[in-house]
């Protein structure tokens, strides 16, 4: 009897730990020789390039001739629907041991390498998100234009909130100022050139949380396995939405309208619902790795405002400070960028695919991205 490849991939992904979420079974080759797997964990902030930016150019254009199966994070198969088919980790506990071990698109997992190693028994052709990083790493490497010529940004269409449900909608209506935030356990802090992932206290959140509930901003609260469970003690008074699939997010940020980015990457989803967002970094490591490449690139036409502190004024050390150091300015960007919104002439949720200026990215480059610097205060 012979085994199709189908059948050979239903069992790879069954023995190796996988599950098999999006794929058309009249599309699978009858060869396994025809068949490339690439594996993508990176952090919450290279989400943003690497599926608007890169991953569609590498597929389409180094890989026309594969069927092409990507491995990634759970429920993220939207972000990238020129693959031909995705996959996702079966077992969930695994999944925030992987993320802290992410830096950029690139990933250090020992648990990572194991479903690779097993995979080897299966697929000629494994590859590593470390493919791009002669073209992309921290920003626009010139083997890109050397194979590519341009950039081409892909951002997919974001669906109403009708899909989110008549409660969800409802309880949205009733709060007329609301700030989307994702309360993870880490943050990321650059320290010897790099960033490294900081454990952050529940407290800071829920400090926040009670400053901006005092402010009358009502916090929506994205749960997922990097953050902490916060809806027993603001059930009432935030609105929370836990969903794996990232279209549903997306639909819950847009109808938000504002993002509000702690040193997580968060305002990268921001981008992709083209939904105005403020993004608390540091100004160098902001500037180093060409973040605001992707601000310009993907998202020119959303209203920004950037903070820059430094991810140290999140630890408890400074709790006594947080309120007047970084607090009060949060609050202050909330209601400035509010004030200036015209939510009508926010750039339209349809699917885009085209090709945008580097230019845009060059003059950025020169430009000082806003004029605040918030200080932590000496406790001793």
């Amino acid at each position: 009897m012979t085994i199709t490849v189908q059948q050979i991939l239903q069992k790879a992904a069954d023995n190796c730990g996988f599950k098999r979420v999006k794929y058309i079974e009249n599309n699978i080759p009858t060869t396994m020789s025809n068949v490339t797997i690439l594996f993508y964990f990176g952090d919450l902030k290279s989400i943003l390039p690497v599926s608007s930016l890169l991953m569609e150019r590498f597929r389409k254009e180094s890989k026309s001739s594969k069927y092409f199966i990507l491995c990634s994070w759970n429920g993220n198969q939207s972000l990238f629907p020129y693959v031909d088919e995705y996959w996702e980790i079966s077992d969930l506990n695994n999944l925030k041991s992987i993320y802290l071990s992410s830096v950029n698109q690139n990933n250090t997992s020992e648990a990572l390498s194991g479903y690779k190693r097993a995979l080897n028994n299966y697929f000629p052709e494994i590859l590593d998100i470390s493919v791009l990083n002669n073209c992309y790493n921290n920003g626009f490497r010139q083997e890109f234009f050397d194979n590519y010529k341009n950039i081409k940004k892909f951002l997919p269409s974001i669906p109403s909130s009708s899909i989110l449900g008549n409660d969800f909608n409802k309880k949205m209506s009733e709060h007329p100022n609301k700030i989307f935030i994702h309360p993870t356990t880490h943050i990321q802090e650059w320290k010897n050139g790099r960033y490294h992932f900081e454990y952050i206290s529940e407290l800071f959140w829920s400090s926040l949380i009670d400053k901006l509930i005092s402010e009358n901003i009502t916090p929506v609260i994205y749960q997922d396995f990097k953050t902490y469970d916060l809806s027993l003690n603001y059930f009432d008074k935030c609105i929370f939405i836990k969903n794996n699939d990232i279209l549903n997010i997306l639909s819950a940020i847009r109808s938000c309208g504002m993002v509000l980015d702690i040193f997580n990457g968060i305002s990268r989803l921001a981008i992709i619902a083209r939904c105005p967002y403020i993004l608390c970094s540091d100004r160098f490591s902001y500037n180093y790795t060409k973040q605001y490449e992707v601000d310009i690139l993907c998202g020119s036409d959303i209203p920004r405002d950037n903070l820059y502190t430094f991810s140290s004024i999140c630890n408890d050390l400074n709790k006594n400070n947080w309120n007047a150091s970084l607090f009060e300015a949060i609050v202050s960007k909330i209601k400035l960028l509010d004030k200036d919104l015209i939510k009508d002439n926010l750039p339209s949720p349809i699917e885009i695919s085209e090709i945008v200026k580097y230019e845009l990215a060059r003059k950025a480059k020169v430009k000082k991205f806003g004029p605040r610097f918030v200080k932590i205060k000496n406790i001793n």
